[in-house]
């Protein structure tokens, strides 16, 4: 730490330099923003990794990531198909949006499942190793910047996570982005990443 401090004092001649991680960065916007729900569970599968964090009672308790994002599922479903990633992305918008024939459906469908069991499986182990299997939170908040969210929520509505609800009614899944955060995404033309909106909001948030 000291060292990226002499590094960008270096540059900036700013004394004043305090680090915080992505993931609390990210939960103290999130938890401004969903006003009074004081317990939920982020799950950011929007890159290489699914992250997610669990806030109780207004605190962020636990955070824990592990390998397998889109760009992973994406890869497993053209190394399945032994086709490229590009192709696999054209079928994931095309079974999204119901596009897709019936034939190239069920093999996409295949394709998917195979993720769909090693993404579960991953969260599965991750929920065991944070406070020894916690109750899962009612609320899911889902983050990607990315079509696929869906599909995610079909996953987390499966009958795989019963046992770490209080009670048998589905979770309340809600999707979260830069355009829920941030009038800057009425700009036309350009282009947002939510992880970088979530980091100058709170960079803003503690700089008031």
């Amino acid at each position: 730490m000291d060292k990226i401090k002499q590094a960008i004092f270096s540059q900036s001649h700013n004394n004043k330099i305090d680090f915080h991680s992505v993931a609390f960065a990210s939960f103290s916007v999130l938890r401004d923003s969903l006003n009074q729900k004081k317990n939920f569970l982020v799950i950011d599968v929007g890159g290489e990794l699914t992250d997610f964090f669990v806030c109780q009672d207004g605190v962020l308790v636990e955070n824990l990531s592990f390998p397998c994002g889109v760009n992973s599922i994406l890869r497993n479903i053209a190394s399945h198909q032994k086709t490229f990633t590009s192709e696999a992305k054209s079928q994931l918008d095309l079974y999204i949006t119901g596009k897709l024939h019936k034939q190239a459906r069920e093999v996409f469908e295949r394709s998917l499942n195979v993720s769909r069991q090693k993404w579960t499986s991953s969260l599965i182990e991750a929920l065991n190793l944070v406070s020894g299997g916690l109750v899962v939170p009612e609320h899911i908040v889902l983050l990607g910047d990315t079509k696929a969210d869906q599909i995610f929520k079909n996953w987390l509505q499966s009958d795989d996570f019963k046992k770490y609800k209080l009670s048998n009614s589905p979770f309340k899944i809600s999707y979260m982005d830069y355009s829920n955060l941030s009038d800057i995404h009425s700009r036309p033309n350009v282009a947002r990443d939510t992880c970088l909106v979530f980091e100058s909001l709170f960079f803003d948030k503690i700089n008031k």
